[in-house]
């Protein structure tokens, strides 16, 4: 398959992935308010959106990894990814002890009279021991431009979770713990299922220790690191603000947060989905030399992406109120005009999203730094 076929392929998967993605959260939202209460669901929003900025963060590594992975085997050096995938394996180990280490303090030090969030965080700290040192693993896949394979993973994920959830409230009993548990665990499953499908696709892949190469890990480090800030300025954006909440107002109201930045983060979701594959693709044309490719993936990226984000914009705005009706009840169809707003900024950030996993692809990541601690970090704080 082409270059333009596995695009599509990843985009059409990912995309409806997705779409069955956003089922499991829809049918979350209401079910936990109703039986945890709003401040059990703001411990949980709270504790999940600091597992997804790690996650976010964790992402440089891997982009580094899909980035040069994509063109050492387009280039067939098979021994340069195993060394990046020794070598990433390592450090992400390292790295995954650091996180465990700093939640669990984390852990211990705040106060909780109700243990719930304690234990959440203990269980998300735990949990980074064995989540990050796969990092590598999927970054192979994804040079290889497999990313339907974790969007498929992830999805099964989330209805299996959503199952578990269900059953162990109707048969146990309702607890912030569970849920976090249960969440954490899927996630995990859906990520360790895809190790051996590295080796299947990359035939003489391997990860021993004496692969170690420490200039492998700066080069790689150095791409990271500038992903790390520009992740950074999103988890500012978004972890950052319902902490803050969480500590100065209420969970309560991070509850409230959460179903404002729900259209947002599902939009996100989506555009997410139809430009992922851009980044390893422009990696090849570069190494490859073929800069006409380089000029169409921009364009026709940029243009469906748009036709895409003013569809949504324009759905939204007809429907925002009747569907919070609906999702979460009439008590919440206030919270829709915020919704809205913030769905429009995401909107305009979005649009240019082609041209951010290009930029990525061509390692210029000094100028999508600039553009994300400027838009996402300078801005509202001067705002």
């Amino acid at each position: 398959m082409g270059q333009t076929g596995l695009i599509a392929c990843n985009a059409i998967i990912i995309w409806g992935s997705t779409v069955f993605q956003i089922i499991p959260q829809l049918v979350l939202v209401p079910f936990l308010i109703k039986n945890i209460g709003e401040s059990g669901y703001g411990i949980y929003a709270l504790v999940w959106s600091l597992l997804l900025g790690i996650e976010r963060l964790e992402m440089s590594l891997q982009s580094g990894v899909i980035k040069y992975s994509a063109a050492y085997l387009a280039e067939k050096r098979i021994a340069e990814v195993n060394k990046i995938l020794s070598s990433t394996f390592i450090f992400s180990i390292f790295i995954g002890i650091i996180s465990c280490v700093t939640i669990l303090l984390a852990a211990f030090m705040y106060v909780d009279r109700s243990k719930e969030m304690a234990f959440s965080l203990g269980m998300i700290g735990l949990m980074m021991l064995f989540l990050v040192p796969t990092t590598p693993y999927l970054g192979i896949i994804k040079s290889m431009q497999h990313h339907y394979i974790d969007a498929l993973a992830r999805t099964l994920s989330q209805y299996i979770g959503l199952l578990f959830v269900v059953l162990w409230y109707q048969i146990v009993g309702p607890s912030v713990e569970a849920l976090i548990a249960i969440s954490a665990g899927t996630l995990l499953i859906a990520r360790i299922v895809q190790l051996p499908l590295a080796y299947r696709l990359v035939p003489g892949l391997y990860n021993q220790p004496h692969s170690f190469d420490l200039q492998t890990i700066r080069t790689i480090m150095v791409f990271g690191a500038m992903i790390v800030l520009s992740a950074l300025c999103g988890v500012v954006n978004t972890t950052g603000v319902r902490w803050l909440v969480g500590v100065f107002v209420s969970t309560t109201f991070v509850t409230h947060l959460a179903i404002i930045l729900m259209p947002s983060v599902l939009l996100s979701q989506v555009v997410n989905a139809l430009s992922i594959t851009v980044m390893p693709a422009a990696s090849i044309y570069k190494a490859t030399g073929n800069h006409l490719k380089l000029r169409e993936l921009l364009l026709h990226g940029t243009r469906y992406v748009v036709i895409f984000v003013m569809a949504g914009i324009i759905i939204a705005a007809l429907l925002v109120h009747n569907v919070l009706i609906m999702w979460v009840g009439p008590q919440y169809k206030f919270l829709g005009v915020y919704a809205l707003i913030i769905l429009g900024s995401t909107a305009v950030l979005q649009s240019a999203s082609c041209a951010h996993h290009i930029l990525k692809g061509f390692g210029e990541l000094r100028k999508i730094l600039l553009a994300f601690t400027t838009g996402l970090v300078v801005t509202p704080i001067a705002m």
